[in-house]
């Protein structure tokens, strides 16, 4: 399992007045996978970065939509792993503030 703790984005449209915070996993199907994703760090917060940022408030804070943005999260950042597979996606905080 690799961690991106405390991430801090702004939603689309909110012009810096609200934020997201939120710690997200990921799993893969091997260790090496996870080595992988560490050595990508500036990589995966930066697509991170860009989903998170783009996403409308009203989206973020609708729970139905939370699955929807861990498939999206998954596309963009499974092809950091070149060893093995992303198995999961998984957000620990989700805050919004």
């Amino acid at each position: 399992m690799y961690v991106v703790k405390d991430l801090i984005v702004n939603p689309a449209g909110t012009n810096g007045t609200r934020y997201l915070l939120t710690t997200v996993g990921f799993s893969t199907s091997t260790p090496q996978g996870v080595t992988e994703l560490e050595k990508k760090d500036i990589q995966l917060r930066d697509a991170l970065n860009t989903i998170l940022n783009s996403k409308a408030l009203s989206d973020l804070v609708d729970v139905s939509q939370r699955e929807s943005l861990r498939v999206e999260i998954s596309r963009k950042v499974a092809p950091l792993v070149s060893t093995g597979t992303l198995s999961n996606v998984y957000f620990s905080k989700f805050i919004i503030q």
